[in-house]
């Protein structure tokens, strides 16, 4: 049964299930339509996980008679059926009565919404200025300015501590923190910069010079890789296009940018940091500079890592005795 949008504005319970019919999700909506595929399937930050997404197979969908009796039947079916993406609003209540849901299948389309889904990932980088660049006739992309160049920078200071609901896995070459992801959009696609970009050449090009800046061999990496996955991106500034970022201090003003997609693909950068990163793409409402976690936590999350940060900056000056104009620790 294919939904028509506008008989769907009613009170709707709905599961989602993988090929094997387990549940993975059951929600509640007054318009079914646009909450799951606009909010869920299409939209990169609704309450749903990628995983979730890509395991679901098929929906089911069921009309309440109100407001409470979906509610109702909402937190029944959680706690009766412990759906995999569920967990937090899973309170592991029993009950001594049984409720009874007649389902209907939601027919959707799951490759056309995931194809829509992945669209709307450019439209989340529209505040990054784009560069038009010509891969067989230029050589370097050449800046006025390093202004747009967007930098998410990850210094993440007593992350466990300040962060306890944000799992930081160590990156490409041994590190969680301290190195800033460096993005510019070229032809309408993300090309960055990285720590993991340092040791995907030393992975593959062993012979090459460590210095981005002055690699010699991107012929034979556009060869294996595609002429349109690494750009030479330049800056007139004199202090270089960083200033900052740990290992990436003071590098030439001319580095190797690589296109974000294929740096996915090759698996030096942890699927986690995917996921926070395309949370920063989403919320881009600050200046050009911010840090990467103050884009990816909600307000209540922010305002508890600024709590915690507060106690600690407290104690830590507490420690300080100032004795005849000399500070002792």
């Amino acid at each position: 049964m294919i939904l028509d949008l506008d008989n769907t504005k009613a009170y709707h319970l709905y599961m989602f299930l993988d090929k094997d019919e387990n549940p993975l999700y059951i929600g509640i909506s007054k318009n079914l339509t646009t909450r799951i595929e606009q909010q869920h399937f299409i939209s990169k930050s609704g309450n749903l996980s990628k995983e979730c997404i890509q395991e679901t197979y098929k929906i089911l969908y069921h009309q309440a008679t109100s407001s409470d009796d979906m509610k109702i039947k909402e937190r029944y079916l959680i706690n009766k059926l412990n759906p995999k993406y569920n967990d937090k609003m899973n309170n592991r209540n029993e009950f001594n009565y049984s409720i009874s849901v007649e389902w209907q299948e939601y027919e959707f389309n799951k490759e056309e919404l995931l194809k829509r889904r992945e669209n709307n990932e450019y439209k989340s980088h529209s505040k990054f200025r784009n560069y038009s660049y010509d891969f067989q006739n230029q050589k370097v992309l050449k800046l006025s300015t390093d202004k747009t160049i967007r930098t998410f920078g990850t210094c993440l200071f007593r992350t466990e501590e300040y962060y306890p609901n944000i799992e930081f896995p160590m990156r490409s070459g041994g590190y969680n923190r301290g190195d800033d992801f460096h993005f510019i959009k070229i032809n309408n696609e993300l090309y960055v910069f990285s720590r993991e970009i340092f040791n995907f050449y030393d992975f593959e090009y062993p012979d090459l010079e460590s210095s981005i800046g002055t690699i010699q061999d991107i012929k034979k990496l556009t060869e294996e890789y595609g002429l349109d996955s690494f750009v030479i991106v330049s800056c007139k500034e004199k202090k270089g296009i960083f200033d900052g970022g740990g290992d990436f201090h003071k590098l030439p003003n001319e580095v190797l940018f690589m296109k974000y997609e294929v740096l996915k693909k090759t698996g030096f950068l942890d699927k986690k940091w995917e996921e926070l990163l395309e949370k920063a793409f989403i919320d881009f409402k600050k200046p050009h500079y911010s840090w990467l976690i103050g884009r990816c936590y909600t307000k209540e999350e922010r305002l508890y890592a600024e709590k915690i940060y507060n106690e600690w900056e407290k104690k830590f000056l507490q420690r300080f005795k100032k004795v005849d104009n000399v500070i002792y620790i």
